[in-house]
């Protein structure tokens, strides 16, 4: 590796390491491409921290807490994926479960997140809703509800068209009971249902 000046602006770090690229040119031109490259010591407002890079590109940025790296991992407008290294694993998915991301792969990186059983999505910038997995199958669908009633007992509309006087007290004594001010009306409204039962058996 070669440490060298940082070519990328927007205050981004103090240098870069690159590694050699195995096969095409680095001038700018056709087939030129970028090395794979490291950014140290970037702050979490950079542009490579804020704007979409699809490039071999990773940003170093140091923290000495938990709660600093959440705050940091706060500020992007992106969450797609991300991967939390420890030895320590209770702890790693204590953390991963405040991560704003749509996927978070405990020591491994992306390739959990290609079996066609998980759901693959992001948050923020990284875009809505999901793919693979039951809930990207339920995305591509649209509910809809049939109901089929057999016979013609229906009194929900028997008692709308003739309401029978027995019904209509126990209804109100219900409402009294439950939503009436005070113990005496709650219990006037429980008698006028015992009205309506004794009006239902005769």
């Amino acid at each position: 590796m070669v440490l060298s000046p940082s070519p990328f602006r927007g205050g981004v770090g103090e240098g870069l390491f690159s590694t050699p690229f195995p096969s095409g040119r680095g001038d700018g031109g056709v087939g030129s491409a970028l090395a794979p490259t490291l950014l140290l010591n970037t702050p979490a407002d950079a542009a490579i921290c804020r704007e979409a890079c699809f490039a071999p590109v990773a940003a170093v940025i140091p923290f000495d807490t938990v709660e600093e790296a959440l705050a940091m991992a706060n500020q992007s407008p992106f969450g797609l994926s991300a991967s939390v290294f420890s030895a320590d694993v209770a702890a790693a998915q204590e953390f991963a479960a405040r991560v704003p991301s749509g996927s978070v792969v405990i020591n491994d990186v992306l390739a959990p997140t290609a079996h066609p059983a998980t759901p693959f999505g992001g948050r923020g910038a990284s875009g809505w809703g999901v793919t693979q997995g039951p809930e990207g199958l339920l995305a591509m669908t649209v509910p809809q509800v049939v109901t089929v009633h057999k016979g013609t007992f229906r009194p929900h509309l028997d008692d709308a068209a003739n309401p029978d006087p027995a019904t209509i007290d126990l209804l109100h004594g219900l409402i009294r009971l439950t939503h009436a001010r005070g113990l005496r009306a709650r219990l006037s409204g429980l008698w006028q249902m015992v009205r309506g039962i004794r009006k239902k058996r005769k």
